[in-house]
């Protein structure tokens, strides 16, 4: 196989080099990265001499797809580093202000999304570092996954949520429902999810998860209804929701 590889990107980096590098003897900005993989950096220095980058297949895509696809491409190009992290490109372009680079690593990482995959990045750390990323990655599951019996794959990310194995990914799962309700055909009210979560009850740890729970399944519910998607609701679906003078009209 040519220089043409899948795997490998290209675009003008004199514009990304010359952030770092400076031949005219005037001052050059120093930046401290006191992080970053090994492979990373070689593809960083590669890629400002020739222009080219090569990223391998995402964790969320399979192990043995990441580790077949990376010693494929060693074989192929035995001179060149081993394929990177483009998440982890993506970091480093941010940190060194390299608008170019970390163009090509979101739209690598925009491209390897999928059905299987779309959940794990969009609810991880990872995302919720950078909301750009995050908004192309909402955009994503909208277009492409939401019809593809994604929804209990959800709800069980949700339940991680509400039981707070995954702080960070709050951020992700307002979003989300953002977007699907503005995408819903001129609905009447919907209830914003910080106003659902303030609206349900208090007491103790493990009865207000349960409250969330189900507060969280019937706002799923009730957008997945409007999408003209199907989502089984073990709970009631009309009416209203919350307590005291908080109620909110989702009917």
């Amino acid at each position: 196989m040519g220089e043409s590889s899948p795997a490998v990107s290209s675009i003008n980096s004199e514009k990304d080099a010359a952030l770092i590098v400076s031949t005219t003897g005037q001052s050059v900005r120093t930046i401290l990265v006191k992080d970053g993989a090994h492979t990373t950096w070689q593809w960083l220095v590669f890629y400002i001499y020739t222009g080219q980058i090569g990223f391998a297949p995402l964790r969320s895509q399979g192990t043995r797809r990441r580790m077949v696809e990376r010693e494929r491409y060693r074989s192929e190009y035995p001179q060149r580093p081993v394929l990177c992290s483009p998440k982890s490109m993506y970091r480093l372009a941010d940190k060194l202000g390299m608008d170019a680079l970390k163009i090509l690593a979101a739209n690598d990482l925009r491209m390897k999304l999928s059905s299987e995959n779309i959940l794990d990045e969009l609810f991880s750390q990872f995302t919720s570092w950078y909301p750009e990323l995050l908004e192309t990655q909402v955009e994503s599951f909208c277009d492409n996954c939401i019809g593809s019996g994604i929804l209990p794959a959800l709800e069980q990310k949700i339940s991680a949520i509400v039981a707070g194995r995954s702080p960070h990914a709050d951020a992700a799962l307002t979003r989300l429902f953002r977007a699907w309700v503005g995408r819903a055909p001129t609905p009447k009210r919907m209830p914003a999810l910080s106003a659902v979560l303030q609206s349900i009850p208090g007491g103790t740890s493990r009865k207000r998860n349960t409250e969330v729970k189900k507060h969280l399944h019937l706002l799923v519910s009730r957008c997945a209804n409007r999408m003209s998607i199907f989502l089984p609701p073990p709970f009631p679906v009309g009416g209203y929701i919350g307590s005291g003078d908080g109620y909110l009209a989702v009917a």
